[in-house]
C-alpha cells in the first residue's frame, strides 16, 4: 500500500462524522493500530488547522491534506514498516449538519440514492440532470441542453443572460427550493425572494428619510461559482457524492455560441458552473450565500444610524444627511472582502431634495410611481379609449395593463383608483361606440 493508497483508506471514515476535534480523535482511535493510537490526538490537530470550519472538505482534498501531515508521514512509515494497516471502515458516511446551524427541516438523504428516491427520479436520470461534469451544457446541440438561454438588453447598456430551466429541471429545482432552501433562515435585510417581502416592503422602510444610498453587486448570478453552492449543501451536512449532485442542478455552464455578444470578462465568468439566472433556486441561494454579507452591512448601518435592506444584488442604506460620506469608501471594501464586487457606476447618493428611487419606487415622503411612468401609463389608457383601437379587446393586454394599475395602486392608492377610473371610462367608450 503506498501514501496515497494509505490516505485513501483512512479519508472516508474522517467524512463519517462531524468534523470536530472530539469526533475526528474518536474515530482516529478507533481506526488506528496499536500503539499508533497515541497520535490520533496530533493527526486531529493537523487536520483541523489544514481544513478550519465546521464541515469536512471534499474527501480529494482531505486526501491530498493527509498526505502533506508530517503526523500521517510517520503513521504511514511505522504501518509499512509492521505490515499492520488500520481495519477497513464498514460504515457508509451519513447526513451530518454543522455545528451551530441548528436542525433545519430538511430531508435526510444519505446517498445518490436516497436522493433519486424523495425526488423521485431513476438515479441515471438523475446523473443526466445534474450534470456534474458539464457533458450536457455545451452541447452542440441545443435540444441536448438543460436551459434556455436569452440574452435581454439592460437599460444600462451591456447584455443580461436569463438561463431557464427545461420542464423536467424546473420541476427538481423546485422541489430543492421548497423541501431544503426554504427551510434555511435568511436575513432580516433581505427582501428579494423571501416569503411575504417584496420590492416594496424593502421601498418602505426607506420613506421620507434625509438621505438614500444605493450599491449595486457586480455581475453577482454568474459571479457565484459551483464551489460556493457546494458549500452551502455540505454545510447542511449531506455527504459529499450527494452535495455534488445538489450543486450541479442548482448551477450551469454557458456554451460558447451563447456568448458571442459578449464581453471577454462575461464570457469567462459564464463558462464556468455558476448560478443560472432564472432557475427557481437561484434566488434563494443568493440570500443564503448573502447573509454574513448582509450581517456585517446591517451592523454598519446600525452603527450610522441607518436602516438597511438588499433586493437580490441591490443593496439600500438610508438615515441622516451626509450618511453617504460614511458609505463610499466602507461597504465596497466589505463587500470585496466577502468575495464579492460592487458596481461604481451604480452607486447613487440621493439627498432628500431630489427624487429617491428604491428598486424602481419613489420614497421621496411616501411611495409612489415614477412620474414619466405614470403619465406613460395614464396616456396609453387614453389611447385605448379612441375609436380604431382595439387593444382592450385582447385579453392577454387587458390583463397586463390592469396589473399595471394594480401594483400603482398599491403604491399610491389615490393615483391607482384614478386611473382605474380613467379605463372605466375607456371601456365605456368603445361599448358606445
Amino acid at each position: 500500500m503506498n501514501r496515497t493508497q494509505f490516505a485513501s483508506s483512512l479519508a472516508p471514515s474522517l467524512l463519517a462524522p462531524r468534523w470536530s476535534e472530539t469526533e475526528l480523535s474518536q474515530c482516529l482511535l478507533q481506526r488506528l493500530p496499536g500503539q499508533q493510537k497515541a497520535l490520533s490526538a496530533r493527526l486531529t490537530a493537523e487536520l483541523l488547522q489544514t481544513f478550519p470550519g465546521p464541515v469536512a472538505p471534499p474527501e480529494r482534498q482531505l486526501v491530498a491534506g493527509l498526505r502533506g501531515r508530517p503526523t500521517f508521514e510517520r503513521l504511514y512509515r511505522h504501518c509499512a514498516k509492521q505490515a499492520i494497516w488500520p481495519a477497513p471502515v464498514l460504515t457508509q458516511t451519513r447526513m451530518q449538519p454543522a455545528s451551530g446551524l441548528g436542525r433545519p427541516e430538511v430531508p435526510h438523504l444519505d446517498t445518490p440514492g436516497d436522493f433519486a428516491d424523495w425526488l423521485p427520479l431513476p438515479e441515471d436520470r438523475l446523473n443526466y440532470l445534474a450534470d456534474v461534469d458539464g457533458r450536457y451544457a455545451c452541447h452542440a446541440y441545443r435540444t441536448i441542453r438543460h436551459y434556455h438561454a436569452v440574452a435581454e438588453a439592460k437599460k444600462s447598456g451591456g447584455h443580461r443572460l436569463i438561463e431557464a430551466p427545461k420542464s423536467q429541471l424546473k420541476a427538481v429545482q423546485r422541489q430543492i427550493l421548497q423541501g431544503i432552501l426554504r427551510q434555511i433562515p435568511v436575513h432580516e435585510a433581505a427582501y428579494g425572494f423571501a416569503p411575504g417581502k417584496g420590492c416594496a416592503d424593502a421601498a418602505r422602510l426607506h420613506c421620507g428619510r434625509d438621505e438614500v444610498v444605493c450599491f449595486d453587486l457586480a455581475d453577482f448570478f454568474p459571479s457565484v461559482s459551483f464551489a460556493w453552492v457546494f458549500g452551502v449543501f455540505r454545510h447542511l451536512g449531506y455527504p459529499e457524492a450527494v452535495t455534488r449532485l445538489l450543486a450541479g442542478l442548482c448551477t450551469t455552464e454557458t456554451a460558447p455560441d451563447v456568448l458571442v455578444q459578449f464581453p471577454f470578462a462575461m464570457r469567462q465568468l459564464y463558462r464556468i458552473p455558476h448560478l443560472p439566472q432564472g432557475a427557481p433556486t437561484s434566488p434563494a441561494l443568493a440570500d443564503i450565500l448573502l447573509f454574513n454579507l448582509d450581517c456585517r452591512l446591517n451592523a454598519l448601518a446600525t452603527k450610522l444610524g441607518a436602516s438597511y435592506t438588499r433586493y437580490v444584488d441591490d443593496l439600500t442604506f438610508s438615515g441622516p444627511a451626509g450618511l453617504g460620506r460614511g458609505l463610499l469608501k466602507l461597504v465596497p471594501e466589505i463587500i470585496r472582502d466577502e468575495g464579492f464586487r460592487s458596481n461604481p457606476g451604480k452607486v447613487r447618493v440621493m439627498p432628500s431634495g431630489g427624487r429617491q428611487v428604491v428598486t424602481g419606487i419613489v420614497v421621496n415622503a411616501h411611495l409612489n410611481m415614477r412620474r414619466a411612468e405614470f403619465d406613460q401609463l395614464k396616456a396609453e389608457i387614453h389611447a385605448c379609449g379612441r375609436p380604431g383601437d382595439l387593444r382592450l379587446s385582447d385579453p392577454h393586454y387587458r390583463a397586463r395593463l390592469i396589473g399595471r394599475i394594480q401594483w400603482l395602486r398599491h403604491l399610491n392608492p389615490i393615483r391607482g383608483e384614478k386611473l382605474l377610473t380613467l379605463l372605466g371610462r375607456a371601456e365605456a367608450q368603445k361599448i358606445t361606440a
